[in-house]
C-alpha cells in the first residue's frame, strides 16, 4: 500500500488498522450498483443495458468473493530514499521517559530536523549553502508494537559540489538520533522526532543510505557504530570508536571556535592551529564514507 507524499503518524495515531475485508468478485446489482447504471444511462444506454443483463446473470457467490487484508504503509523502496542524496531510517527503542510521546505533524518534524541541520551545516561547513524548506522530507507511523518507526530523506540539491557535505550532515545527523552515549561532552548531541527535545533521543538508527554520485541513482550504505547479532540498529554508545570520535570532535572543535566568534573572543594561536588540524583530520575521516 503507497501512502500519500506526506504521511505522518505518531504515538496516539494509530496506522494499524484492523483487517478488513475487501470484495473483489464482480459486484452484485445492489442499490450502488443501479445507482451507477441510472447515472451513466444519459451517457451510454447500451453499455448500461449490457452491465445490468451481465450483473443480473452473476452468481450470488461470485459477487460476495472477499479477502481478508491488513493495510501497512510501504516502508521500503520508497521514491523518496531512491532520489536523495542521504536517507535515514530510525525505529523508537524506548517508549517512556522523562520526555513524553507527542503528537505531531510531518511538516513540524520537517521544520525541526531543517533547523537542526543547518544548524550542523553552519557550525562544521560555513562555506557550503543552507537548506531550504523542501529539501528535508519525513515521515513515520507507528507499528503494530506501538513502536514509532520514521524514514528522514534528504533531497539531492542542484550544485554538485554539495553532495559530500549534504552526506557528512546526513551523517551527523544520523548521530543525533542514535547517539547514546550517556557521559562526557558527546551526551548532548542527542535528538529524534519521536520526543522533538535537544538532548535526548528514544531512537535506533536502522540504515543510513547515500547515493553512489550525482548522476546515478545507486545506493551506498553506511555504517558507524556497532550491531549487535539479531537486533535491529545500531548502538552508539562508545565515544571512542573511530567514526563516531571524529564525529564528536568535529561537533565539539567546531562549538567552541563558534562560542568565541559569539563572544568576539580568539582562543590563542597554538590552540587554534591543533584544532585546525584536528578538524582536517575530522573531515578527512568523513570524507571517507563518501
Amino acid at each position: 500500500m503507497r501512502t500519500s507524499n506526506h504521511a505522518c503518524l505518531h504515538r496516539g495515531a494509530k496506522s494499524s488498522n484492523p483487517k478488513i475485508s475487501i470484495q473483489v468478485g464482480i459486484p452484485e446489482c445492489n442499490n450502488a450498483t443501479k445507482k451507477w447504471m441510472r447515472e451513466h444511462s444519459g451517457v451510454s444506454k447500451g453499455c448500461s443495458a449490457s452491465v445490468q443483463n451481465l450483473v443480473a446473470m452473476i452468481p450470488e457467490w461470485w459477487s460476495r468473493c472477499q479477502v481478508r487484508m491488513r493495510w501497512e504503509m510501504l516502508e521500503q523502496g520508497s521514491e523518496r530514499k531512491r532520489d536523495s542524496t542521504v536517507c535515514i531510517r530510525i525505529v523508537q527503542v524506548s517508549t517512556e521517559g522523562l520526555t513524553a510521546n507527542r503528537k505531531v505533524m510531518a511538516r513540524s518534524v520537517e521544520d525541526e530536523i531543517l533547523t537542526l541541520v543547518n544548524r550542523i551545516r553552519e557550525q562544521c561547513f560555513q562555506y557550503a549553502e543552507d537548506f531550504a524548506s523542501g529539501d528535508i522530507r519525513y515521515q513515520g507511523f507507528e507499528d503494530r508494537e506501538g513502536s514509532g518507526r520514521g524514514m528522514i530523506a534528504i533531497h539531492r540539491r542542484k550544485v554538485m559540489t554539495l553532495i559530500e557535505v549534504d552526506v557528512a550532515i546526513g551523517c551527523l545527523l544520523g548521530f543525533y538520533l542514535g547517539n547514546r552515549i550517556r557521559a562526557g561532552g558527546g551526551r548532548a548531541y542527542k535528538w529524534c522526532p519521536f520526543w522533538g527535545t535537544m538532548g535526548t533521543t528514544s531512537a535506533k538508527v536502522t540504515s543510513i543510505t547515500r547515493t553512489g554520485g550525482f548522476y546515478t541513482k545507486a545506493r551506498v550504505t553506511e555504517n558507524f557504530g556497532s550491531q549487535i547479532r539479531g537486533r535491529e540498529g545500531w548502538v552508539i554508545t562508545n565515544p571512542k570508536e573511530k567514526m563516531v570520535q571524529r564525529m564528536l570532535q568535529l561537533l565539539m572543535i567546531m562549538s567552541f571556535i563558534c562560542s568565541c566568534r559569539n563572544k568576539k573572543e580568539e582562543p590563542s594561536s597554538i590552540y587554534t592551529l591543533r584544532k585546525v588540524r584536528t578538524i582536517r583530520g575530522c573531515l578527512e575521516g568523513l570524507t571517507l564514507m563518501i
